[in-house]
């Protein structure tokens, strides 16, 4: 079943359950995936929760939209764009967050328009470049 849409179908008229069951799970492990790589190269005293939780649900709800808006994707793009800009008039205080947000919620658009193999090289690749990062001096703010 997931060869059947992986091999370069951009879009799938009306997904079966087991279709869209795959395709949240597919995005939740993901998200999960940039979260604890989140969590593990994360220096600061207190480690925020709820951004944890955020970066695990967020992508689940954008696949989720994404679906049901299979068929006009600009209307997708929208409903995504009103529902996040009324989450994120809280403050967030490092660039570095809204990264890990953005790839979390493009996880869940690329997982929702059934381009998993987008998915799945784009957070591996992501992941790593994080951590490439963790490794060398430009994470530490010690270098001002």
């Amino acid at each position: 079943m997931f060869n059947q849409y992986s091999n370069g179908l951009s879009h799938i008229e009306f997904p079966s359950f087991s279709v869209a069951i795959l395709t949240i799970l597919l995005a939740l492990v993901l998200s999960t995936v940039i979260a604890l790589t989140y969590k593990f190269t994360f220096q600061e005293e207190h480690f925020p929760n709820k951004l944890f939780q955020a970066l695990v649900l967020s992508s689940t709800v954008a696949a989720m939209v994404m679906m049901v808006f299979s068929d006009n994707v600009a209307v997708g793009f929208a409903v995504l764009g009103a529902v996040f800009i009324i989450r994120f008039r809280a403050l967030i205080l490092h660039p570095r967050n809204i990264i890990f947000i953005f790839a979390s919620l493009s996880i869940g658009i690329a997982t929702g328009e059934f381009s998993y193999a987008i998915a799945i090289s784009g957070t591996t690749i992501f992941c790593y470049i994080v951590f490439l990062l963790y490794y060398t001096p430009f994470e530490s703010d010690q270098n001002k």
